[in-house]
């Protein structure tokens, strides 16, 4: 399977102002909330999902790429959006 086809396009957002790793997971969050396989979750049970992921470990790459991602229970689908943030954030 392609990329290409996981990627929703509801949730992808192009030139982001977040400043810091929470903004960036908050904006996230939202994002993931306009995909219908996240109907029924609450954009704050995805952020805490973001948030508790983070806490075993940075999903940070370096050279200014990160891959958050969270498992959200009964969520059965694969959702994958996109967020670029030209300045970067801490």
């Amino acid at each position: 399977m392609k990329l290409s086809e996981l990627l929703r396009r509801e949730c992808i957002e192009v030139h982001s102002t977040a400043d810091d790793k929470a903004l960036a997971l908050c904006e996230i969050a939202r994002l993931a909330k306009e995909c219908d396989a996240l109907k029924n979750v609450s954009e704050e049970t995805i952020l805490d999902a973001f948030q508790d992921r983070e806490t075993l470990g940075s999903t940070a790459f370096g050279d200014g790429v990160a891959i958050p991602h969270c498992r959200v229970r009964d969520v059965k689908d694969f959702v994958v959006g996109l967020m670029t943030i030209p300045q970067g954030a801490e």
